[in-house]
């Protein structure tokens, strides 16, 4: 298969040397959902900013190499090699900009033009399953759910037809409805000879989504394993931990009637 994306050896610290990421390798192939998993603070939203190069100030890429279509150092990542979707949807609009404003300015920049048009506009909320298309082009973000802010952004990533998407927590502002809809949406991409690194704390995420899995735990990968080997007796310690403690939120221990009273 073809990788998309091939991180070796990849290094990350601060401009004073507290390395934040280190020695992490792995691939993304086309039609390839890969789960970058672990708990808040092990690296990987550092990770994926680094393959879009856009790690903060005073934090670089110390060592390691990361080609994206097989080219090391590409320029013209964000928007034609990779596109991102956030983990905070309303913080990604502005809000004082209609979102038809919004989604030209941002089709405009990456040399779109053609598709700025409320017909197609309107064929992108059509992909995602967004209805009432005008009211949502006219309307302000702070209109509109969390949910459909994340919609918008996922149109706006098929729109810029880029061959690798980076998904970092997708779903964790959004409510449990929600959730699943944009889970569905994702799984759906890959579909489309696109690949797709999401980025998440949550197993049960993992478990609904991945090919492939990576554990994550101090800034290193401790595992890596398909989908189909996750209950493996060989899996990481840290592996486990986190298996066990999403079977534990399925635990009842307090007997409760969860059917219902009649149940």
């Amino acid at each position: 298969m073809e990788n998309l994306l091939q991180v070796e050896n990849l290094t990350i610290a601060t401009n004073t040397g507290l390395e934040l990421v280190r020695n992490v390798s792995f691939t993304v192939q086309k039609n390839e959902i890969v789960v970058l998993l672990g708990q808040s603070g092990s690296g990987k939203t550092m990770t994926s900013m680094a393959i879009l190069d856009l790690l903060p100030a005073g934090i670089i890429k110390t060592s390691g190499t990361i080609r994206l279509g097989g080219e090391i150092n590409r320029t013209d990542i964000c928007g034609r090699i990779a596109s991102m979707v956030m983990q905070a949807p309303a913080s990604c609009f502005d809000p004082v900009f209609t979102i038809r404003t919004q989604l030209t300015d941002i089709l405009k920049s990456h040399g779109k033009e053609a598709l700025c048009t409320d017909r197609h506009f309107s064929k992108m909320m059509a992909d995602v399953e967004l209805d009432n298309p005008q009211e949502i082009l006219s309307a302000y973000p702070f209109q509109l759910s969390g949910g459909m802010l994340q919609r918008l952004m996922i149109a706006l990533t098929l729109a810029l037809e880029t061959p690798l998407i980076i998904a970092d927590e997708p779903t964790s502002d959004l409510d449990l409805p929600a959730q699943a809809e944009i889970l569905n949406l994702l799984m759906a991409i890959d579909r489309r000879n696109k690949g797709i690194l999401m980025i998440t704390h949550d197993m049960s995420v993992a478990l609904r989504m991945a090919d492939r899995v990576l554990v994550m735990n101090e800034g290193t990968i401790v595992d890596s394993f398909d989908i189909k080997d996750i209950y493996a007796t060989h899996r990481h310690h840290y592996t486990q931990s986190l298996i066990a403690a999403n079977l534990g939120l399925c635990d009842n221990p307090w007997h409760i009637n969860l059917g219902g009273a009649h149940a």
